[in-house]
């Protein structure tokens, strides 16, 4: 079996309490992939050990066992899982950290699993959109960038071996940077 088939054939099915009866049920659960707006790009992914060091070093008290309990109880969509190192494993987006801690301040302050549900997913909602607007922005940005390259390599005569998008922050320090290589004009 490929990688992408396994990929495909790993669906979370689960028992799970629902939030609303606590009886039991089986069922497949729905991923933060299946909650974000069609035709949103896949966000870069992060390991849950990943996520759980993330949310240490930030001193958000979530252990595994919480958030695997906010999975079951369908309170977090699940993780997706993908085949890494020969087992599966479950991915989250980068920004997952931030759902997280959301949810953890909002039990702090007393607000039950059932009314975070919601709550939750117009996070998602909210996260997909922005990045939806983001990834497209990069895209145009860069090929923006790209066909600069090209015209200047018509114009200027010299070939651009590579082509580098930086932003930088009010001190003049790079917060992203992407480094694109270019294809010589006189190859395509």
């Amino acid at each position: 079996m490929t990688e992408p088939q396994r990929n495909a054939s790993l669906t979370t099915t689960a028992t799970n309490q629902t939030l609303d009866t606590g009886k039991e049920t089986t069922d497949v659960q729905e991923t933060w992939a299946d909650v974000l707006l069609i035709g949103t790009p896949e966000p870069h992914l992060i390991t849950r050990e990943h996520l759980l060091q993330e949310l240490h070093d930030a001193t958000v008290d979530v252990s595994e066992r919480i958030l695997l309990s906010w999975e079951a109880k369908g309170v977090l969509p699940r993780p997706v899982r993908r085949w890494r190192d020969g087992a599966p494993r479950a991915f989250y987006p980068v920004w997952w950290g931030d759902v997280v801690r959301e949810v953890r301040e909002l039990r702090d302050s007393g607000v039950s699993l059932e009314h975070i549900r919601p709550r939750v997913r117009f996070l998602l909602f909210d996260r997909s959109r922005i990045h939806s607007t983001y990834a497209r922005a990069r895209g145009a940005a860069l090929t923006a960038a790209l066909h600069y390259a090209h015209v200047h390599e018509k114009f200027s005569g010299r070939p651009v071996s590579r082509v580098e998008l930086r932003l930088l922050d009010a001190d003049g320090n790079a917060s992203t940077a992407f480094d694109v290589p270019v294809t010589p004009v006189s190859t395509r």
